[in-house]
C-alpha cells in the first residue's frame, strides 16, 4: 500500500502544487471563468493520457518521451513568460483585454503537467495487471494509490486557499522556483532520450555532463519535496500588507478580522499536515527499500579464446542487467553488460571507486549499488563519474561484444579479496 502511495505521490504532488498554484494566480488575476477552464485542463490532460496509452502511440518509446519533456520545457518557459507579463500587467491595473490568453495558458500547463499523467496511467497499467484484480493484495495497493490522489487533490485545494491572502509576486516567484526544477528535470530526460535514440549522437562529453543530472533525478525529485515546506514562509511573509487593516475600530469589524486570521492558520495547519502525511509515506517506503532483499543475479562464468573474450550481443538482449565472470590469475572480474536501445550497449566492471567490488543490482530500469544503495541510470552505466560502475574497455563488431583479457587481467586488483 505505502509503495503505491508514494508511486502515486511522485507523479500528483508536483501536479497538485502546479495547478493549485496556477489556479490561485488566475484568480488573484481576475479571470473569469476559471473553474471552467480548470475543468478543461484536466479533461485534457486526462483524455490525452489515455489516448496516448491506447496502442495508437508508443508511450514508453525513448522518442515520445523525448517529445513529451521536449514539449514541457518549452512550455515551461512559455508559461513563466506570459505570467510575468501578466503579472506586471495586473500590478498597474492595467491587465484588462488579457482574457484572450487563459486558453493558451491552460493548454501550456497541461502539456507540462501531461509527463505525470501519463507516468500515472503507467502506474495504474501496472497495478491492474500485476495480478488477479479482486486479490487482497492487489485491493489493498489500490487503496494506496487512493491515498495518493486524496493527499494530492487536498494539497492542491489548501495551496489555493493559503494563497487567497499572498500576493501575486510571492506566488509567481514560488512557482518559478519549482518550474527551473521542473525545467532542469525535463531537460535531462529529453537529452538521455535522444541520444540513447540516435536522433543526437551519443558525445563523451555531453554525456559526462549529463550522469550527475540523470543519476540525481531522485534528488531532484526529494528536493520538490522538500520545497513543500517553502510554501508556508512565502504564504506568511509575501502576505498582501493592503488587506490588512492597520486601524480596525468597530468590535464588529475586530471580531471579523480575528477569524480571518484563525482561519488562515487553520489553513496552513491544514497544508502543513497534508506535507506530513506525504513525507511520513515517503519515509516510510525508503526504509521498506532499505529493508527488502536484494536478489543479485548469478554471474555467467566466461572463458577467453586467442586473447579475447567474446560474448554474442543477443546475450545481452532485453531490458536486464546480465553478469559475467571471469576467472583472473588469482581472482574473479566480475563484469555488467546492458542494453540500452538502439544498438547502444553499456559494459562495466561490477564496482566502483567509491564502493570497491560491493557489486549492482537492477531495480526496474536502474542499477542500484548493493552498499550505498546509490541508484544509477541504465543508461550511464558504462560512463565513469559518482558511484557509476567502473567503465570496462570494450569492442562492438560483427554482432559481439569484444574485451581483450588483458583489460580484465589489469582489473583483476579490484576484486582482490
Amino acid at each position: 500500500m505505502v509503495k503505491w502511495a508514494v508511486l502515486t505521490l511522485n507523479e500528483f504532488f508536483v501536479i497538485s502544487l502546479f495547478t493549485g498554484l496556477f489556479l490561485s494566480l488566475f484568480i488573484k488575476f481576475n479571470y473569469k471563468r476559471t473553474a471552467l477552464w480548470s475543468g478543461a485542463l484536466v479533461l485534457f490532460a486526462i483524455a490525452s493520457a489515455l489516448i496516448l496509452n491506447t496502442g495508437i502511440i508508443d508511450s514508453n518509446s525513448k522518442f515520445f518521451e523525448g517529445i513529451l519533456s521536449s514539449l514541457s520545457v518549452i512550455s515551461s518557459v512559455g508559461l513563466i513568460a506570459v505570467l510575468f507579463f501578466i503579472n506586471r500587467k495586473a500590478s498597474t491595473g492595467n491587465n484588462k483585454g488579457l482574457d484572450f490568453l487563459a486558453p493558451a495558458l491552460f493548454v501550456l500547463l497541461a502539456l507540462i503537467i501531461l509527463p505525470g499523467f501519463i507516468e500515472f496511467i503507467n502506474v495504474i497499467d501496472r497495478l491492474l495487471f500485476q495480478s488477479n484484480m479482486f486479490n487482497t493484495s492487489v485491493l489493498s495497493d489500490g487503496l494506496g494509490v487512493f491515498v495518493g490522489l486524496l493527499l494530492s487533490i487536498a494539497l492542491m485545494f489548501a495551496v489555493i486557499r493559503n494563497s487567497k491572502r499572498t500576493t501575486s509576486s510571492a506566488l509567481l516567484a514560488y512557482f518559478s522556483i519549482l518550474i527551473i526544477l521542473s525545467i532542469v528535470r525535463h531537460t535531462t530526460i529529453s537529452l538521455q532520450a535522444f541520444m540513447l535514440d540516435g536522433i543526437i549522437p551519443m558525445n563523451q562529453s555531453l554525456f559526462s555532463v549529463l550522469i550527475p543530472l540523470i543519476n540525481g533525478q531522485t534528488i531532484i525529485k526529494y528536493v520538490t519535496f522538500a520545497l513543500g515546506l517553502l510554501f508556508v514562509p512565502f504564504v506568511i511573509f509575501g502576505k498582501n500588507r493592503h488587506l490588512i487593516p492597520s486601524d480596525i475600530a468597530g468590535r464588529a469589524e475586530q471580531r471579523k478580522h480575528r477569524m480571518g486570521q484563525k482561519r488562515e492558520i487553520r489553513w496552513i495547519a491544514v497544508f502543513a499536515f497534508i506535507l506530513v502525511g506525504v513525507y511520513f509515506l515517503q519515509g516510510a517506503e525508503a526504509y521498506q527499500a532499505r529493508e527488502k532483499q536484494v536478489n543479485v543475479a548469478s554471474a555467467k562464468a566466461i572463458s577467453a579464446k586467442g586473447g579475447k573474450v567474446i560474448i554474442p550481443l543477443k546475450d545481452i538482449s532485453g531490458k536486464d542487467l546480465k553478469r559475467f565472470s571471469y576467472q583472473g590469475k588469482e581472482n574473479k572480474v566480475t563484469f555488467l553488460a546492458v542494453s540500452k536501445g538502439s544498438g547502444v550497449y553499456g559494459v562495466a566492471l561490477d564496482a566502483c571507486q567509491i564502493c570497491g567490488p560491493a557489486g549492482f543490482y537492477q531495480d526496474k530500469k536502474n542499477v542500484i549499488c548493493i552498499k550505498c544503495q546509490s541508484v544509477v541510470n541504465r543508461s550511464t552505466v558504462g560512463f565513469p563519474g559518482g558511484c557509476n560502475p567502473i567503465p570496462l574497455e570494450h569492442k562492438i563488431e560483427n554482432g559481439k561484444l569484444i574485451i581483450d583479457e588483458k583489460v580484465l587481467l589489469q582489473n583483476e586488483k579490484i576484486f582482490k579479496n
